[in-house]
């Protein structure tokens, strides 16, 4: 049986729903939405520890504040810490490749430059 989302964990997922509704044009608001579900269900699923909860929340909790602007975005680029990337699972690491290319597919569409070399 799985366990029940922390409150925090719902509380920062509906705080993300409503921030891509808000500011988000509609292909990208589709792919947050559908992204952000499906990563609560998948943990939701999951054995999660306390600390991977922790983890877990702290995380989405940095994409709301930075899709808000409140995020200290100082000396953090796009890059992914190499130790994290090193702790994934293959199909996380999977999964990780497949957003990355459907992200880069709609944003090509949507006409935005590629951070890397603009």
């Amino acid at each position: 049986m799985s366990k029940p989302y922390p409150r925090e964990a719902l509380s920062i997922f509906r705080q993300i729903l409503r921030i891509h509704r808000e500011n988000l044009p509609p292909p990208m608001r589709a792919l947050g939405d559908n992204y952000v579900r499906d990563e609560m269900r998948r943990h939701q699923d999951a054995q999660t520890s306390k600390a991977q909860w922790q983890t877990f929340v702290k995380e989405w909790k940095t994409y709301r504040d930075m899709l808000t602007g409140k995020a200290d975005l100082q000396n953090k680029g796009g890059d992914i810490h190499p130790d994290v990337i090193a702790a994934m699972t293959p199909e996380q690491k999977q999964q990780f490749l497949d957003l990355r290319e459907e992200t880069q597919k709609l944003a090509a569409a949507l006409g935005i430059p590629d951070s890397k070399t603009s």
